[in-house]
């Protein structure tokens, strides 16, 4: 068994989870239970693609530099060469 939850939902809320639960025949408490665990799901999962797409972001940066400096390097200017290109001001 689990702990309880006490929350206060409109009752237009209050209706459609009624009517829900009934047309799933379960009971309201597990209609409940089963939409807060699937949007907490739907929440991590964003989470989690957030995180992905920073570290593909930052791949794809690092990609990208190293080919400007392969590229540099092909076209004779040396690390020294470009690291003065950078720094100036």
């Amino acid at each position: 068994m689990g702990a309880t939850l006490t929350i206060d939902l409109p009752e237009e809320v209050i209706g459609t989870l009624k009517q829900a639960a009934r047309e799933d025949g379960v009971s309201e408490s597990a209609f409940a239970t089963n939409a807060l665990m699937n949007y907490i799901r739907l929440r991590q999962s964003r989470s989690s693609r957030r995180g992905m797409a920073a570290k593909e972001d930052i791949d794809g940066l690092l990609r990208t530099m190293d080919n400007m400096r392969q590229s540099a390097e092909r076209n004779g200017l040396t690390p020294e060469i470009l690291e003065t290109i950078l720094n100036e001001k």
